[in-house]
């Protein structure tokens, strides 16, 4: 295990039980690693904000960035960590499970583990989820891109300012896991992240 590896979860209760109770688990699932729960108070939620805020807590010369509705079996975080410490941005999965409902809430239940989950869906393209990346790089890079608020393309749009910068992104073979809840609304924050998205980095992704 690589206890000295702060691992950032950004997070803010909205009231939704669902992704409450998938935080819940996450945590005790993440208790041995000393993760930080962050949020940067702004309005509406920004993980982008509350991820750099998280990152500026850490000591060690890796972070890992974790979402609060994804597990991970802890010896592929392990090796994720140590291949970043030699340089290399890393995914510390190859397979993207989606949980479905039923299978969530069994695993919320102790009926099942999520590794025993078949899941809806699986990809081998995900970007989110978790990142490992070295602490100098991250900086180097600019972080993550607060132009973005609300949910979503935070996480590629980093992978693509680290390739940007010649660093090599790097998988470890195994599953992660993203609990079900409530899909979020398509606010106009997470609209317009679309748009930047696709104006600033899409051509690259």
């Amino acid at each position: 295990m690589a206890p000295n590896t702060n691992i950032v979860i950004p997070w803010r209760d909205s009231g939704e039980p669902w992704r409450k109770k998938s935080c819940d688990l996450v945590a005790e699932h993440m208790k041995d690693y000393p993760f930080i729960f962050a949020d940067d108070g702004k309005e509406p939620f920004s993980r982008s904000g509350s991820k750099n805020l998280g990152a500026d807590a850490c000591t060690d010369t890796v972070v890992m960035f974790l979402d609060s509705d994804t597990i991970i079996p802890h010896d592929q975080i392990d090796a994720a960590i140590d291949l970043a410490r030699q340089g290399y941005v890393v995914h510390p999965y190859t397979n993207y499970v989606s949980v479905s409902r039923h299978e969530t809430q069994a695993v919320f239940k102790k009926q099942l583990l999520p590794e025993q989950t078949n899941g809806e869906w699986t990809i081998t393209w995900a970007t989110g989820g978790a990142t490992v990346i070295p602490v100098d790089l991250f900086n180097q890079i600019g972080r993550f891109d607060e132009g973005y608020t609300d949910w979503g393309f935070e996480d590629i749009s980093l992978l693509i300012a680290a390739k940007r910068a010649g660093a090599e992104v790097k998988r470890i073979d195994g599953n992660c896991y993203h609990l079900w809840h409530p899909r979020t609304p398509d606010t106009p924050e997470i609209l317009a992240g679309a748009e930047k998205y696709r104006r600033e980095y899409l051509e690259e992704g």
